[in-house]
């Protein structure tokens, strides 16, 4: 498992926009990556039964996916939670066949058979799931020390 202190360093050496922008942020992550990251909030997930939050890999993009429902907070530490299993290189699950037939409901069929794996935010027992969790209250904190874009504008709704 990562040291809090490395993950403390991961965290500073992120370039993290001011004013905040989580698209931004996440844009310039993509970039650094050479893929896409697909941000897509959805509606039940919970209710549902399936966790907060998930993270897809794709060939070409990689899919994140929150309970649209949440507040703005939960709805940025869901998707931090999901950047910091990427950043810290966790490797995703083969998906199960529930969650499959649930995504595939609003990522459609082609995008569920072009993903790999997934990891999804839920249960917190994992080493990985503790990591990416304690990356997100990291960067949390720093995030909050600095203005704020709208909301709106994060997600590219108007």
């Amino acid at each position: 498992m990562a040291s809090d202190d490395h993950l403390a360093a991961l965290v500073a050496t992120l370039d993290i926009p001011t004013p905040w922008n989580l698209r931004q942020f996440i844009d310039r992550l993509a970039d650094q990556r050479g893929k896409p990251i697909v941000l897509t909030g959805h509606r039940g997930l919970r209710a549902a039964g399936f966790p907060c939050g998930l993270l897809a890999e794709m060939d070409d993009l990689t899919l994140i996916v929150y309970e649209e429902r949440s507040s703005r907070y939960m709805v940025e530490h869901t998707v931090l939670h999901e950047i910091g299993h990427l950043l810290l290189g966790h490797e995703g699950e083969r998906m199960h066949e529930s969650l499959g037939e649930y995504l595939g409901a609003f990522v459609g069929s082609t995008a569920l058979g072009r993903m790999e794996t997934m990891l999804a935010r839920g249960a917190f027992d994992s080493t990985k799931e503790q990591e990416a969790e304690t990356f997100a209250n990291l960067i949390m904190p720093a995030i909050r020390r600095r203005p704020f874009e709208p909301l709106r504008n994060a997600f590219g709704r108007r």
